[in-house]
């Protein structure tokens, strides 16, 4: 997983054309700084799904829900890697992700941050957690999928007020 977060870090700077020219830190320190925030992100992860699994009264411990954390965040990261792919070797523009369903539906304003998470990938990741929910911490089917859709929901609205909020201010 580190490696392919290395991978990612490294076609994000081609793809986004010189975004650290502008910081003062040596390369090194955005790749070891990147692969530090990879492994809070899976600490907090882990965290917020012993959280959901204590509520929902399963029964999992904290190394059991990491372990399962480390299983499905290389989908994720995949899918980032095609998507940069895409826009080095196929010239895709970079609001598109090629995996989603903004590819397809071409649109400008909040709604291409809600098709961009309309995702192969996104929802892949999506199926997993519920698994993982289910077969690790031990919650039943119907609370599982029920918490996913409401976390898939609220991410919509998130990636809607967020790219509104992105286009107010960058065009206001």
């Amino acid at each position: 997983m580190l490696l392919l977060t290395v991978i990612v870090t490294y076609l994000s700077e081609l793809v986004n054309e010189g975004m650290w020219a502008d910081l003062s830190l040596p390369v090194s320190v955005v790749y070891v700084v990147t692969l530090i925030g990879l492994i809070l992100g899976l600490v907090i992860n882990a965290a917020i799904y012993k959280c959901i699994v204590f509520l929902a009264k399963g029964d999992a411990s904290f190394q059991q829900l990491f372990s399962a954390v480390l299983f499905i965040t290389p989908v994720t990261i995949i899918g980032t890697i095609i998507s940069h792919l895409s826009v080095i070797l196929f010239h895709v523009p970079k609001n598109i992700t090629i995996t989603s369903l903004n590819a397809l539906i071409q649109t400008s304003g909040p709604w291409l941050g809600v098709f961009a998470n309309i995702d192969l990938f996104v929802i892949w990741n999506l199926v997993l957690t519920g698994f993982l929910l289910i077969k690790v911490g031990h919650i039943s089917p119907r609370i599982s999928w029920i918490m996913i859709g409401v976390f898939y929901v609220i991410s919509f609205i998130l990636q809607y007020v967020g790219t509104a909020i992105n286009i107010s201010v960058s065009w206001g």
